[in-house]
């Protein structure tokens, strides 16, 4: 109970300094700022490339979030914990901005087998024509769209098309929602305007609401714990997940069998295919998704490490197995030596406990503890994200790094977390 007590009255320090901090702009020569005000100056000081207005539609969907339903801003935050490396993995990868992931928390709320009444499907929500074009395949056996990995990259292609035609990242938002014709019918409308705020009256009634909804996810996945909504955890099976390539046919519900899984938790983490099998593929164009140690013992069965494509629990995995590799993100060696065996594959097996071991214990490495490690503060991060993505409290981060309201990081800035 002390612990708890301990962790409460932190979160309520930070909840204040936070407060505090982001308030300092826009204080009110009449004293104490109002509820309304202190929302208004969370909003405006959030570090995003969509252009950032506090309008009446932006302060309703806010609420809508942190007020009216906590219960599903909860649901939405424990979700976020099974797709947001993956999402950030490919923005990086493509060099895209590390918040647009936020937008499929808008599109789905993180449902890949969601459908649209229009046809849209997937996590990002893609049309039957644009899946088409984007290269994923949806027949009867398969709908890429409801792939994790297949469709993030697909919506993050389509993303970078539409930014490189009007070099805006609101109005690329917009578009991704109603199409490039009726932004580019807005525009017209308005007189020649690529001011979303300009143009907006002339979108369809969705879209007009659209950048409104997603910076009110922003500010709720970001200041959440100013609002007393407690993320809801998802099965851990869920979140600390492996993917690799497949060749052969795999029946699903056997494989469940086989390593006593759940067949609804099997088919939650391949919600691709729409039988109860991955069809087999010559090019290894499919994915198998699951839990960190079966999908290693699956591997390993077959000899076919090399197959491994994706480790949730390492925020940028997609080179996990280059032997050059910094690991940064895991953990920061004091002797700049390799944290894995030279044996590939014993340090294959330590990857399933990689994560829970850099949470839960100290790292003793020629019998030195390595305390801390260090991370850079991305654009469009806030300590919120660098404090889900590694598993601290934000408090900690502040203690840790000396923060205060006169000394808070800056995008690329480094930031050190204690790992014991």
């Amino acid at each position: 109970m002390n612990a708890i007590r301990t962790f409460r009255s932190k979160v309520m320090q930070l909840s204040i300094l936070l407060t505090a901090i982001t308030s300092l702009s826009m204080r009110s020569p009449y004293g104490k700022l109002t509820p309304d005000e202190e929302l208004e100056s969370r909003v405006l000081s959030l570090t995003s490339v969509v252009n950032i207005k506090y309008t009446d539609a932006v302060k309703d969907k806010v609420y809508h979030y942190v007020e009216n339903h906590k219960k599903l801003s909860g649901i939405l935050l424990g979700r976020s914990n099974m797709y947001f490396s993956l999402f950030e993995k490919v923005l990086k990868e493509k060099n895209l901005p590390e918040e647009l992931k936020y937008l499929a928390v808008l599109e789905s709320s993180l449902i890949p087998t969601n459908n649209s009444r229009a046809g849209a499907s997937g996590i990002w929500q893609i049309m039957k024509p644009t899946a088409e074009i984007l290269g994923l395949k949806v027949n009867n056996t398969i709908d890429e769209r409801r792939d994790p990995v297949k469709s993030t990259y697909a919506a993050a292609d389509y993303l970078q098309k539409l930014f490189n035609m009007y070099n805006d990242w609101t109005l690329a938002l917009a578009a991704y929602n109603c199409g490039e014709g009726n932004v580019n019918k807005a525009i017209r409308k308005s007189g020649g305007s690529m001011d979303y705020w300009v143009i907006q009256k002339y979108l369809p009634g969705e879209t007009k609401m659209y950048v409104p909804k997603f910076i009110a996810i922003k500010y709720m996945m970001n200041y959440y714990y100013l609002h007393e909504i407690v993320p809801i955890d998802v099965d851990q099976n869920l979140v600390f997940t492996a993917t690799a390539r497949v060749y052969e046919k795999v029946d699903l519900k056997q494989l469940a069998k086989l390593f006593d899984l759940d067949y609804d938790l099997v088919k939650q983490l391949n919600p691709a295919y729409t039988k109860n099998f991955i069809p087999k593929s010559e090019n290894g164009d499919y994915y198998l998704t699951l839990p960190e140690a079966q999908l290693y013992s699956y591997l390993e069965s077959r000899n076919a490490f090399d197959n491994i494509y994706f480790v949730s629990s390492e925020t940028y995995p997609g080179d996990f197995f280059n032997p050059g590799r910094e690991m940064n993100n895991v953990i920061a060696l004091a002797n700049s030596e390799p944290l894995f065996p030279e044996s590939r594959r014993e340090a294959e097996r330590e990857l399933p406990y990689l994560r829970r071991q850099r949470q839960r214990t100290k790292i003793d490495i020629n019998k030195e503890q390595v305390n801390t490690i260090t991370v850079k503060l991305g654009t469009g991060q806030s300590l919120a994200d660098v404090a889900r993505i590694n598993g601290v409290d934000l408090a900690s981060l502040v203690e840790e790094n000396n923060y205060s309201d006169t000394n808070m990081p800056k995008n690329g800035d480094l930031i050190r977390i204690r790992v014991n």
